[in-house]
């Protein structure tokens, strides 16, 4: 991930235009936790189709996924941490401080996804999935508005990383 000395913003373009940076490069160990997952469940039984029937996940791709899921906790985590060391414009401080509460909750969601799966509790997974999904929607939506292009995408997307 992008690295480097995070100044003040003294308007929101500012931290938009520092922060993006670090979504954006946050997306390259990303792919790459996907990919790795992809690969691993390619050599299971019934290969990708084995993510269509559930029977079949719960014993070949529970361990991969849990395993995706906590690569991704990571990489959020480490990408709030950074964007929490800009200091946003004095108006948006409020806001982008929810915000970056919001995104720790999404990591942690990340993380309850991955001890789920790794302990075989699905139905669990199943309730932290809707609950990530309802945490990152809340997310995104509160800075909206800030004209970010990778620290929230546009649209109704629920996927920011």
């Amino acid at each position: 991930m992008a690295s480097g000395t995070a100044f003040g913003a003294s308007t929101r373009a500012e931290y938009v235009a520092q922060a993006d940076p670090i979504c954006q490069a946050a997306g390259t160990p990303a792919r790459q936790a996907f990919g790795a997952f992809f690969a691993a469940v390619k050599h299971k039984k019934g290969g990708a189709n084995a993510l269509n029937h559930p029977k079949v996940v719960s014993h070949q791709v529970r361990i991969p996924a849990a395993r995706l899921y906590r690569r991704l906790a990571g990489i959020y985590t480490a990408m709030n941490a950074q964007i929490a060391a800009i200091a946003p414009a004095p108006e948006d401080a409020a806001r982008v401080s929810a915000w970056l509460s919001l995104r720790g909750t999404v990591a942690a969601d990340l993380g309850a996804l991955a001890a789920s799966l790794k302990h075989n509790h699905l139905h669990v997974f199943d309730q932290v999935t809707l609950k990530t999904q309802a945490d990152t929607t809340q997310a995104n939506n509160s800075v909206r508005d800030f004209g970010f292009q990778f620290c929230t995408p546009p649209g109704t997307s629920t996927i920011a990383i």
